[in-house]
């Protein structure tokens, strides 16, 4: 990717940077490794950009890892219940205990819907819709009675 067109996608990578679990900063090189980020209609996928000043940190927490994929014993129905509308992306990854399936996200005009899914040995699915940028557990259309989340498998 061309120096100018990481300085248009810096500010955009940074407020996507919670997005995805594999997101990373390494401050050794001073790289920023995303897994998506969008400007416009357009996707970039694997994006790293160089790092040349931090401007601002809005907080921070101890990194609990989390298992990098599903199995079946993490589709609960206390798991289910726990999620909540206004949780982080993070939150709901450390509520059900694996990160969501990168390749199973759907974007779509306000909204983005993250799955958690194991195949093996039964399929069981977790979706959940967030807000447009993908940050905040969010009801589709903003309306608080609609559904944010769906289950299958258990």
């Amino acid at each position: 990717m061309k120096k100018f067109a990481a300085r248009l996608l810096f500010p955009a990578v940074l407020a996507a940077s919670a997005l995805a679990h594999a997101n990373s900063y390494d401050p050794a090189t001073n790289r920023l490794t995303v897994d998506s980020v969008q400007v416009g209609d357009t996707i970039y996928t694997n994006v790293v950009i160089s790092v040349g000043q931090i401007h601002s940190i809005g907080g921070s927490r101890p990194a609990t890892p989390v298992a990098p994929t599903c199995s079946s014993a993490n589709f609960t129905t206390a798991a289910f219940n726990a999620i909540k509308v206004g949780m982080t992306l993070d939150q709901v990854n450390q509520t059900m205990g694996c990160q969501y399936d990168a390749g199973a996200t759907i974007r779509i005009q306000g909204a983005v819907v993250y799955r958690w899914q194991s195949l093996t040995p039964t399929v069981k699915m977790v979706q959940v819709w967030f807000n447009a940028d993908g940050t905040l557990v969010t009801p589709p259309g903003g309306e608080s009675t609609a559904a944010f989340k769906s289950s299958s498998g258990f």
